[in-house]
């Protein structure tokens, strides 16, 4: 039998895109959702797949120290010397869409030792999502 159980959160983050020619290449924000999905063949011996508290603890070093009320940017933007004169600024190697945004938060998760990943959805808006699977789960 497999198991899931998810958890939800939320964060603030702004971010421009730099190869984008619409409204998201301007400097914008975002009040994101988050839900991740952890999954197991059975239950440990208190009948958990995982402890929410420890899945908080894990995806809370992420966001909070990461990404929450930061700013991220493509580091080759070339508006990066503006984007200095803001608090909390990110420079990142990819293009900071929500399909990468959840993927670096899938494998920031992963290196931090979080085990049995099923699935990480990230809401940008009320009806905008990118989901990553780990297909190798």
């Amino acid at each position: 039998m497999i198991y899931r159980i998810s958890k939800e959160f939320h964060f603030s983050m702004g971010h421009a895109l730099n190869h984008y020619e619409g409204d998201c290449h301007n400097v914008h924000g975002h009040n994101y959702r988050l839900v991740v999905t952890v999954k197991a063949d059975g239950l440990d011996e208190n009948g958990f797949v995982m402890d929410f508290k420890d899945l908080k603890n894990q995806v809370n070093q992420i966001i909070i120290q990461d990404l929450d009320h930061k700013f991220l940017f493509h580091k080759e933007d070339k508006r990066k010397d503006l984007f200095g004169l803001l608090d909390g600024k990110i420079g990142v190697d990819y293009e900071p869409t929500a399909e990468n945004i959840v993927t670096n938060i899938a494998n920031g998760l992963l290196h931090n030792g979080l085990t049995g990943i099923d699935r990480i959805e990230l809401w940008e808006t009320p009806t905008s999502s990118a989901i990553w699977i780990n297909e190798e789960n």
